[in-house]
């Protein structure tokens, strides 16, 4: 980043921050004190590692090795730094362009394409502040991980002091004892190769063209717009028909079909490449951690170490989705909102008829007005929501030790009672269960009662039958004689 973004980045903006000259002095004094330690730090190191390269290393304490490995270090700190740097000033450079024009267009833009711009505008900014909250997160985890192996570290170096070894003669040092098998002294040869990974992925980058594929800038700015905007980001879905007109009706340049389509190629071995880069950067750190772990004496204090910091990295992602989920579904809430209120004013822009000129400039001063106050209402609610976040973070802290035995008391009475409840659920079922069979005895009897009953009528009856043809055929017999 040159010094001429860098000023116009630090101006400030009044109409876009909302905050007072006495800030914008404050924030410019503290950017100039950490500049200035930032260039000094960078002087000191510049210095430490020159004269390195001339002198003794033994001056330094450190080995040939080490040196090479701090220098390799200090060249890939550098390159992600800058890296980092530029994706976030050029982001931020591109939102405050935005917030620019369309300050400076508000006027004399309509109302459904002011609408549009500001909703688009604050979609950016919110898509921009995620990101930077995940980044931020993950910086915070990686404080936690580094201050906790410097902890350990200087348990080790007290150690080391309170040794009986450092009153002796120190031995010779011997670097084919610690030659490894091709590489360098106290070097791991897995490192070496991660390291020869990383470097061939990044020249296969450059070699196809960098960041951008071979294309402008603008193009690729361009492209990212439209790449960004659709539901699903993989080339097989890039690759529909409706997406790469729109693509090609957004670009800059007059690019044809089969360069759309070898960019959206490009862009899918590019993110791969970018992915396996990530991953190979993550193996070499960690792998060359557990290297120099081997080479201390507190190696389970490391490894208990490197489990929590695993833990409050994975807590950390994990809260940082739940934040991305949370501000894509507040995103489609205010989309869906604002369509909803462009209907309804559309529908009763439909049923008025337009009025004279000077109430137009009424409604669009009213317009820009309740515009402004959604703002500020809204940064509002998000300082007042950091606010109670952090006093409820600080509450909770305070209360977690002397709160925790009448938390045990009262989940144990709560267990108590939903123990106490269940048995008397499960006791009223019993008993219910109970009356209901012996209802379906007593109406069982009941039943075979009316059946026996039944049955001896129907006996009774046929008896009565056969006793009356007995009868009959008897009084016929004496009729006959």
């Amino acid at each position: 980043m040159s010094e001429e973004e860098d000023a116009e980045l630090r101006e400030g903006d009044s109409t876009v921050d909302g905050g007072t000259s006495e800030n914008v002095y404050t924030w410019t004094q503290k950017w100039a004190t950490i500049q200035m330690q930032l260039k000094q730090l960078h002087r000191e190191c510049d210095e430490l590692l020159g004269s390195s390269r001339t002198s003794n290393p033994k001056k330094f304490g450190l080995t040939n090795a080490e040196l090479a490995d701090l220098r390799d270090e200090n060249k890939c700190l550098e390159l992600a730094f800058d890296k980092w740097d530029d994706d976030l000033y050029r982001t931020l450079s591109v939102i405050r362009a935005k917030v620019r024009e369309f300050t400076s267009n508000a006027e004399n833009l309509p109302e459904q394409t002011l609408r549009k711009s500001a909703l688009e505008l604050e979609h950016r900014i919110t898509r921009y502040k995620s990101q930077q909250k995940v980044d931020f997160d993950s910086i915070m985890a990686e404080e936690e991980r580094l201050s906790s192996l410097m902890e350990n570290a200087s348990r080790r170096f007290s150690k080391w002091q309170q040794s009986s070894f450092l009153t002796s003669s120190p031995k010779k040092y011997n670097p084919a004892a610690y030659q490894s098998c091709g590489g360098r002294p106290e070097e791991d040869p897995r490192l070496e190769e991660i390291r020869k990974a990383i470097m061939k992925i990044a020249d296969q980058i450059d070699h196809e063209g960098g960041r951008t594929g071979g294309w402008s800038t603008a193009d690729h700015e361009a492209f990212l717009k439209v790449v960004t905007g659709c539901p699903g980001r993989q080339p097989e879905g890039l690759l529909r028909e409706q997406v790469m007109d729109k693509i090609i009706r957004k670009l800059p340049s007059q690019l044809g079909h089969d360069e759309v389509k070898e960019h959206i190629d490009w862009w899918g071995r590019y993110n791969e490449l970018e992915a396996d880069k990530k991953a190979l950067m993550e193996r070499y750190r960690e792998r060359k951690e557990l290297w120099q772990r081997k080479q201390g004496d507190d190696h389970e204090a490391d490894l208990a170490a490197e489990r929590r910091m695993a833990e409050k990295r994975r807590a950390a992602e994990e809260a940082a989705r739940v934040e991305r989920k949370r501000l894509i579904e507040q995103w489609k809430k205010e989309k869906e909102e604002a369509a909803r209120k462009r209907e309804e004013e559309a529908v009763a822009s439909r049923a008025v008829t337009s009025g004279p000129n000077v109430s137009e400039l009424e409604r669009r001063s009213k317009e820009k007005q309740r515009l402004t106050a959604y703002r500020e209402e809204k940064l509002r609610r998000e300082q007042e929501e950091q606010r109670l976040r952090r006093e409820r973070e600080a509450t909770a802290r305070r209360c977690r030790s002397t709160e925790r035995p009448r938390f045990e008391q009262r989940n144990a009475e709560i267990i108590r009672g939903l123990t106490n409840a269940r048995a008397q659920r499960e006791d009223s079922e019993i008993k219910a269960q109970r009356r209901e069979q012996k209802k379906r005895r007593i109406k069982a009897r009941e039943e075979e009662k009316k059946e026996q009953t039944e049955l001896m009528d129907t006996e009774r009856k046929k008896h009565g039958v056969v006793v009356a043809e007995k009868f009959g055929k008897a009084t016929g017999s004496f009729a006959g004689s």
